[in-house]
């Protein structure tokens, strides 16, 4: 680990430490419709990318819910359809698939999340992303392990990401509001930061 990259680990990890990972939000989002705005820089390339999306979300009763969201990912020009099934039970298990497509590359990605809410506002969380792919298979498997923790307008989790491109990944997420979110995110595996605004309409 270069000494930059370690730097941006500690001060990540340093943010959070009075830290739920967004499968949880995913699976129980609040709200019917959804703005999302999400800046990246990879530390490694020095480069920035963007990737603004819209979603509706319909209710399944108190059980479940779809969410459709529509993407553009500015600096691919590619625009990306995804289908998110949330599961809830007790109010205690969370369970969200994702299924998404790239209309510029034509591939597809299937990815799975779970959360176990812990008393003392602790959380469990783990994703597996790109599970099934319509390309490479199993080769660009990631599986996050994570642990979250609550505490007022701060909500955020710390683990670790395995199989392809493993390292540290850390969450913090900033409650301004009902309807605003800030989210910052670190990617060990990949060396990226991203800060992403959530507007509940």
């Amino acid at each position: 680990m270069t000494s930059k990259r370690l730097f941006w680990t500690i001060a990540v990890l340093f943010t959070i430490c009075r830290l739920n990972a967004q499968i949880l939000d995913g699976a129980a989002q609040s709200s019917t419709f959804r703005i999302s705005l999400p800046y990246s820089y990879t530390l490694t390339e020095g480069t920035w990318g963007a990737s603004p999306y819209i979603s509706y979300k319909h209710d399944f009763g108190t059980w479940g819910n779809g969410t459709l969201i529509t993407q553009y990912d500015i600096t691919k020009r590619a625009f990306v359809s995804q289908l998110w099934l949330g599961l809830i039970a007790k109010d205690k298990y969370y369970l969200l698939s994702r299924s998404i497509y790239n209309y510029r590359t034509r591939s597809y990605s299937h990815g799975l999340a779970g959360t176990i809410k812990l008393p003392y506002n602790y959380t469990i969380d783990a994703t597996w992303s790109d599970m099934l792919t319509s390309r490479n298979g199993t080769a660009t498997d990631r599986l996050q392990m994570l642990v979250g923790y609550r505490r007022t307008k701060f909500i955020a989790n710390v683990g670790y990401s395995m199989l392809f491109q493993p390292g540290v990944v850390a969450n913090l997420r900033i409650i301004f509001s009902q309807h605003y979110f800030l989210q910052m995110k670190y990617d060990g595996g990949i060396n990226q930061l991203s800060i992403t605004s959530l507007i509940n309409l």
